[in-house]
C-alpha cells in the first residue's frame, strides 16, 4: 500500500503529489517532427542528454506554468495504478508523446492533460528518465 493510499484511509484525498519544478531547460529543444512519433531515447553516450532536454512541447503549453513529474515515481505513489496506465499507454509506442498522453489521462483519472516530455540520463549509473510536464484539464 502506497502512502498516498495509507492517507486516503484517514480522510487525506488530494490529486497533487509531490512535484518537481525546473528553472528552465537547455535552450535547444530536440527537434520532434509530429508528436505521435518516437521520442529519442536517452542514452549516456548521447552528448545532448549530458543535461535533462526537453523533447517535446505542446504547442500552447507554457513551461512556468506546467507540473513535472520524473516517471519513476508514478511507481512509488501508487503502483496499481501506474500498471494499469503502463499498460494502456503500452498500447502505442515506448516512448511516444502518444504514450505518455495515455499514461498522464489513465494514472491521474482523466484530470490532468500531458504538454511537455523531457530526458535525461542517470550519470550514476546510465539509466534513462523521463520527465513529463502537464496541467489540470480544463472543464470544458
Amino acid at each position: 500500500m502506497t502512502i498516498y493510499n495509507r492517507l486516503r484511509r484517514f480522510g487525506f484525498e488530494s490529486d497533487i503529489f509531490p512535484r518537481k519544478t525546473y528553472e528552465g531547460f537547455p535552450d535547444q529543444v530536440i527537434e520532434v517532427i509530429s508528436d505521435r512519433m518516437s521520442l529519442p531515447r536517452p542514452h549516456y553516450s548521447d552528448n545532448r542528454f549530458k543535461n535533462v532536454q526537453l523533447m517535446y512541447l505542446s504547442p500552447e503549453a507554457d513551461l512556468s506554468l506546467l507540473d513535472w513529474d520524473y516517471s519513476d515515481r508514478f511507481r512509488q505513489w501508487d503502483l496499481a495504478k501506474y500498471t494499469k496506465a503502463n499498460e494502456e499507454g503500452l498500447k502505442h509506442h515506448f516512448p511516444s508523446v502518444q504514450f505518455f498522453e495515455v499514461f498522464i489521462d489513465v494514472f491521474y483519472d482523466g484530470n490532468r492533460v500531458l504538454k511537455a516530455v523531457a530526458g535525461g540520463v542517470n550519470h550514476s549509473n546510465g539509466y534513462e528518465y523521463f520527465v513529463l510536464g502537464s496541467e489540470v484539464r480544463n472543464a470544458n
